[in-house]
């Protein structure tokens, strides 16, 4: 099968209670990769790695300034 991958950033406000606690309100950045095994035209498997760090580092910054 094939392996398919991309690269991909996003942009967003941190607004939601989820694992990285109360919302700040903050503009957050956020870059990553995916890929994808296709077999016989289907997606199988999938990983996804992201700078999950860095994000907490940028809340944590939004938070105590």
């Amino acid at each position: 099968g094939w392996l398919v991958s991309t690269r991909w950033s996003a942009d967003g406000t941190h607004s939601g209670g989820t694992i990285y606690r109360e919302p700040t309100g903050k503009r957050c950045q956020i870059w990553g990769i995916t890929q994808w095994r296709i077999k016989d035209g289907r997606v199988v498997r999938e990983w996804q790695l992201f700078n999950e760090f860095d994000l907490m580092m940028q809340i944590a910054r939004a938070r105590h300034g």
